[in-house]
């Protein structure tokens, strides 16, 4: 986690020395956790807004069960990304069948099955205690 954060900040200070101005942003779900960790990083940061993605207080209700993260490891393996999505949107939002038909068809699935490879990083990053 702190290497995105870091990566963020770089990005955000490289920014504004070309700009010669500070920089907002947004960031949603995980993008809202290294949203706010690189903003703890810069001072060039000068509006953030943060959406599903503020740290909770107990952060282990959204651990992905030892089981569901062994079957996401064992479908990226196979190289089944998509497998992947479903199997984290099944195990910890429960969608219905007609709820994953929904998420399959909008633009944004195609990004999640892109990133499958980073899902239990982050979700593990997430939920770590400090």
């Amino acid at each position: 986690m702190e290497r995105e954060y870091e990566g963020v900040a770089a990005v955000v200070d490289a920014i504004s020395a070309a700009s010669g101005k500070h920089v907002g942003g947004y960031g949603h779900s995980h993008g809202g956790i290294v949203a706010f960790g690189a903003a703890m990083l810069t001072r060039n940061i000068r509006k953030l807004v943060l959406y599903e993605g503020w740290p909770v207080p107990d952060p282990s209700i959204y651990a992905l069960r030892p089981d569901v993260v062994m079957r996401m490891e064992k479908l990226l393996d196979e190289d089944d990304r998509d497998g992947v999505i479903e199997a984290l949107f099944r195990s910890s939002e429960e969608v219905s069948d007609a709820e994953m038909a929904m998420l399959r068809s909008v633009p944004s699935w195609l990004v999640r099955v892109a990133a499958a490879h980073t899902v239990t990083r982050e979700v593990e990053g997430e939920t770590e205690a400090d």
